[in-house]
């Protein structure tokens, strides 16, 4: 999890958008960004992923998310939203793992920023 989210065209001000929408909901522990059908081109329509972990992570968490994301962010990219334990494959939780960026943990501090 070593790279940045301005390669998927996520500005700053996005990052922080979904840093705030998570840290709203006090059962999302950690998000991550990942991208499943990564071309190395991003365009302002992408789809990227991002997995919510969290055990206490209900649908209706997940359904708030996406609907703020969806409706208040500046984003033209289009989001899946997921949560990560309930994800069925071990393979994908691999692939996120592995390949994931991490946009939010819970506590994290604000120096701590993903864009350095």
């Amino acid at each position: 999890m070593n790279q940045k989210p301005e390669k998927y065209g996520l500005r700053k001000e996005d990052t922080e958008f979904i840093r705030k929408i998570c840290a709203s909901h006090p059962e999302i522990e950690k998000a991550i960004l990942y991208v499943l059908r990564d071309t190395g081109e991003f365009s302002l329509t992408s789809d990227l992923e991002i997995a919510l972990c969290g055990a206490k992570i209900s649908a209706k968490v997940l359904g708030k998310v996406m609907n703020g994301i969806k409706n208040e962010s500046t984003t033209h990219c289009w989001f899946d939203i997921v949560h990560y334990e309930g994800l069925e494959t071990q393979d994908l939780r691999d692939f996120i793992d592995d390949n994931g960026i991490i946009l939010f943990q819970k506590n994290q501090s604000e120096e701590e920023n993903i864009f350095e």
